[in-house]
């Protein structure tokens, strides 16, 4: 995931100089190309973020506290949580 930040980063800063250099306007048809990039880009950092995140959470809980899902309301909470995680990566599909 650092290589994708790093990409995101890079591919910002080249077209701050494309812009400031005046080779691309903004809103043209390259500039929106490159936003297009830099959204994929931010989607799958992000997506990546959220899988480690629930997967982190369920070892912990698994691992160190499995009979926290017997307690109603903590259990509905990591349900919500994983509901909430698993529309947001189904969001774009």
């Amino acid at each position: 995931m650092k290589n994708l930040d790093l990409l995101l980063e890079k591919l910002e800063e080249i077209e701050i100089q494309l812009v400031e250099n005046n080779i691309i306007k903004e809103g043209s048809k390259t500039s929106d190309i490159i936003g297009s990039i830099k959204e994929n880009i931010w989607r799958e950092i992000h997506n990546s973020r959220l899988k480690d995140f629930r997967t982190a959470l369920n070892d912990l809980v698994d691992e160190y506290h499995p009979h926290i899902y017997l307690i109603d309301n903590v259990f509905k909470g990591l349900d919500s949580i994983n509901i909430g995680i698993l529309d947001e990566l189904n969001r774009d599909k």
